[in-house]
């Protein structure tokens, strides 16, 4: 056996330590490792915010496709389908977005969109996320030289 496969088999037992720490539950008294916390909804990730506004913008039709395009329209930002199919999922379990199917339509080839609806949670926090930047951005005038 060479080296390179002993650190191979080092690395992957410790992989598997810890896909298996994050998998059981942290004794009775104890904080939960991190990963395993509750997802906090007082927080945005950039990708989530841009996506929370481009579904309120489109209203009800809003869904992956349409808030990619928005986006892209918008920002001049590619986000890619991955990101805002995580973007959603993280969503709807903070409890800031609803989905539901929709009809099914010709463009998608009779496939029905996943369609999001922006619950009032959602646009109280892009207020206060919103608020706190201005308060940041207030009174600069000028950035200094780099």
């Amino acid at each position: 056996m060479r080296v390179d496969d002993v650190r191979a088999i080092d690395v992957l037992h410790i992989l598997i330590k810890l896909v298996n720490k994050f998998d059981d539950p942290a004794p009775a008294g104890q904080p939960d490792p991190i990963g395993a916390q509750p997802m906090n909804t007082s927080k945005l990730g950039q990708v989530e915010e841009m996506v929370l506004l481009a579904a309120l913008r489109l209203g009800e039709e809003a869904y992956s496709v349409t808030i990619i395009e928005e986006v892209a329209r918008r920002t001049r930002r590619s986000l890619s389908h991955g990101a805002v199919f995580v973007a959603l999922r993280r969503l709807e379990e903070k409890e800031l977005i609803a989905t539901h199917r929709g009809a099914p339509r010709a463009t998608r080839g009779g496939r029905p969109p996943l369609l999001v609806t922006v619950r009032p949670a959602a646009v109280q926090l892009l207020r206060e996320n919103r608020d706190a930047l201005m308060n940041l951005w207030q009174d600069i005038s000028h950035f200094p030289d780099a």
